[in-house]
């Protein structure tokens, strides 16, 4: 299943946009998708060269679900969402220095922070 499908309008009913905040979730879970292979980085052939800027939370559903980005930013919590956006602009402000160094520590603790957020209640 694809990003746009899993916010298609059958799924907003039966598991998509509805049941990212299904648990009383703060900000939808599909949000994983934009950082979910840090959890990964390190090691001595992690490719950090090829790691790009992540995008905010609504850049992220603008270019993967534009049409149901009025419908995640509704559900989602306006602080939580800044939040988000200010971690996420913290470390592509760093994200330069974390590449030059290889700073395996650095995205692992914004992995589990983001975690953290994204898994967050009401």
């Amino acid at each position: 299943m694809t990003n746009k499908d899993a916010i298609s309008p059958i799924n907003l009913e039966i598991g998509g946009v509805g049941s990212g905040f299904s648990e009383g979730g703060r900000l939808c879970i599909d949000y994983v998708n934009a950082y979910a292979t840090m959890g990964y980085w390190g090691g001595p052939y992690f490719p950090f060269e090829k790691v790009k800027p992540l995008p905010t939370y609504k850049e992220f559903f603008q270019r993967y679900s534009p049409s149901y980005l009025s419908t995640v930013l509704k559900l989602s919590n306006p602080e939580a969402m800044d939040e988000l956006d200010r971690l996420v602009e913290a470390f592509n402000a760093d994200l330069e220095r974390i590449k030059k160094e290889k700073d395996t520590g650095a995205c692992k603790k914004f992995f589990e922070t983001m975690q953290a957020l994204i898994h967050s209640k009401k």
